[in-house]
């Protein structure tokens, strides 16, 4: 069985690059799904991360993942004794791709929001993020889409659109703060 690629943390250089399109052809080979596969195992083998930005996977190109948890209500966090149940769930939970994505609109509306990251273990913060956006993006078919997003999802988006661009949520948070997991 293939074992995904260490998330990148924190200090790794392709984190702070800007990712580069996926050409349209590209699309579907076996490498960009090879690609997506990755970043979805090792998305499913995390404990709490909702999405990841191929950046944190060592892939200098513009895809990220997100878990239906993330953009379908009714999602919410099981409690500490459901967590085998939990995992078994992620393991086939649906995730939307992202191919070269970009925010069209946003609302003047922005929030300051608690946000963590797989990059940057145990350190969260809270970051201004505009409480309604639509995007665009390629599918894993190279369909292109687009979807309007608000609350968690919207803030997910702008957060792996942030890594695509070489940012890190530490860039832009206030009040950060560390805590440490007892799962360890």
């Amino acid at each position: 069985m293939e074992t995904a690629s260490p998330i990148r943390q924190l200090g790794d250089p392709v984190l702070r690059k800007s990712a580069v399109p996926v050409a349209k052809n590209d699309i579907g080979s076996k490498k960009i799904s090879s690609a997506i596969k990755h970043m979805s195992a090792a998305l499913r083998g995390t404990e709490n991360g909702v999405a990841i930005a191929a950046p944190q996977m060592g892939i200098s190109l513009r895809i990220f993942l997100v878990l239906e948890r993330a953009y379908k209500p009714g999602h919410d966090d099981e409690s500490p004794d459901e967590a085998e149940q939990k995992k078994a769930e992620r393991e086939k939970e649906p995730v939307m791709v992202f191919i070269n994505p970009k925010i069209l609109r946003h609302s003047r509306a922005a929030r300051l929001l608690e946000e963590g990251c797989l990059s940057v273990d145990g350190q969260f913060g809270k970051v201004r993020r505009y409480e309604k956006i639509t995007v665009e993006a390629l599918d894993e078919r190279g369909k292109k889409f687009t979807r309007g997003a608000s609350g968690l999802f919207a803030q997910v988006v702008q957060h792996e659109i942030d890594h695509l661009e070489g940012i890190i949520f530490v860039d832009k948070a206030t009040d950060l703060h560390s805590i440490t997991s007892s799962k360890k």
